[in-house]
């Protein structure tokens, strides 16, 4: 996909097994997408918000998408150049290849 940098699937709850394409560290970015998503529950949770579906996340060296499937995450990397909106959108359409 035009802007991907990484991509990582893993479950939601356990340390367990994860996929991943594009990345040297796995076990640590696993383990944070784990520990967001998480986080931003409980956040969501607290504020009565519902039930949280995606992140984005900007950064310097890249931005990252998270979203969730069933009891999946998805965590994709893009290139830092592209807008939060778009990242919005290209992990969203990632989301819905990957879980097709």
């Amino acid at each position: 996909m035009e802007g991907a940098e990484f991509a990582l699937a893993c479950d939601v709850k356990s340390e367990g097994p994860f996929e991943s394409r594009g990345l040297e560290n796995g076990p640590a970015v696993a383990k944070w997408s784990r520990n967001t998503m998480q986080r931003f529950n409980t956040l969501a949770d607290r504020l009565r918000l519902g039930q949280l579906s995606q992140i984005e996340c900007g950064g310097t060296l890249c931005n990252a998408g998270l979203a969730t499937h069933g009891g999946n995450i998805l965590c994709m990397g893009w290139r830092h150049d592209l807008t939060l909106a778009e990242v919005r959108k290209k992990t969203l359409k990632a989301l819905l290849q990957w879980a097709s």
